[in-house]
């Protein structure tokens, strides 16, 4: 049950899943969790995420790593009665890093605040940290919140253009319309305003994500202007490129809505 090969994880994960129950998913899960802990893996939640549709196994899993997450404060190994070597820093930072996306995904945002909290005081430059804590924030209702933490991952590597979009995004989402615009332009080219730049480059969501900010804020003249704008590139590239483009945000929500 290698994290390195992203096969190896979805046979291992479907293997837990299907083929074990109880003591022994239990046992083997153990053993997954507690490589991928050691070796720093990030995305381990991720790779364990399609068990949250059973509650047994959700517990199993809160069990086994607030147990680590306590062991770890205690003694720096997975368990007390361990008799290996200890753990180092990183392994409790991931454990929190777990724990946090754990209770995000269970609705208990609280908790989830405190343990991302507690592993940004231990390692304040870690990107992945404050992108987890503005999606916290995202799921409890407090966007502009979700949008100023996300600004600060982005603020830790202005060279990802990723993360760039993404704090864009949740910007626009917390009707940040100026803001979001002036965090594209680092991306865009020079002498261009970004919006004019990202229509060139037929970068669709941004103009569909500022549409839905402006008819969040009931600025309806704003959000159909931007959905006319979407409109005339569409057509300009059916004709020129064939239907390419589509007129969805890239969460999926129809412009219909808007443009009827």
């Amino acid at each position: 049950m290698l994290c390195l090969y992203r096969g190896e994880v979805v046979t291992a994960i479907c293997s837990l899943n299907v083929l074990f129950l109880g003591e022994k998913f239990r046992e083997c899960l153990d053993r997954y969790l507690r490589m991928n802990f050691s070796k720093g893996c990030p995305p381990t939640f991720t790779t364990v995420k399609s068990l949250y549709n059973d509650k047994v196994k959700v517990s199993i899993i809160e069990d086994l790593v607030v147990g680590y997450e306590t062991s770890l404060n205690s003694c720096r190994t997975f368990n007390q009665n361990d008799d290996g070597k200890e753990e180092p820093p990183t392994t409790l930072l991931w454990v929190q890093y777990f724990l946090a996306q754990h209770y995000n995904i269970i609705g208990q945002q609280t908790l989830a605040l405190e343990y991302i909290n507690t592993a940004i005081e231990s390692t304040p430059t870690l990107i992945e940290l404050f992108l987890i804590k503005a999606k916290i924030y995202k799921h409890a209702g407090n966007i502009k919140e979700a949008a100023q933490w996300m600004d600060e991952a982005q603020a830790l590597d202005t060279a990802d253009r990723f993360i760039n979009s993404k704090c864009a995004k949740y910007m626009l989402k917390a009707g940040l319309v100026k803001e979001a615009e002036e965090m594209c332009s680092k991306f865009t080219r020079e002498g261009a305003s970004a919006v004019e730049n990202l229509n060139e480059m037929q970068c669709m969501w941004y103009q569909t994500e500022c549409a839905l900010a402006y008819k969040s804020m009931k600025k309806y003249g704003d959000a159909l202007k931007k959905c006319h704008e979407i409109e005339r590139v569409s057509t300009y590239c059916a004709f020129t490129e064939g239907p390419v483009v589509s007129l969805r945000s890239p969460d999926g929500l129809s412009l219909a809505p808007l443009l009827s």
